[in-house]
């Protein structure tokens, strides 16, 4: 298991950090998180088809300003499970 932490930049992607990262990002009030890393964690099937799905949809990429808020979406997708 590994800790990864995380704050929040101003385009509202996910930046890794150390600790020490963390604790200033949050006095400056910034958003932060500590996410923990399973190994050998599989998706379920149903996000994994949701991924694939999201991945082959040109639309939903079109529908993003930056390939960074596209990449930060299809992550989150796959760190939260969606099943859409």
């Amino acid at each position: 298991m590994k800790v990864i932490y995380q704050f929040k930049d101003e385009d509202g992607l996910w930046m890794d950090a150390n600790e020490q990262s963390m604790a200033s990002a949050r006095a400056a009030g910034w958003q932060t998180r500590a996410v923990v890393e399973l190994p050998d964690a599989p998706l379920p099937a149903s996000v994994r088809c949701s991924l694939v799905s999201l991945i082959r949809d040109d639309g939903y990429a079109a529908s993003f300003q930056s390939l960074g808020q596209y990449r930060a979406a299809l992550l989150q997708a796959a760190i939260e499970g969606w099943a859409l």
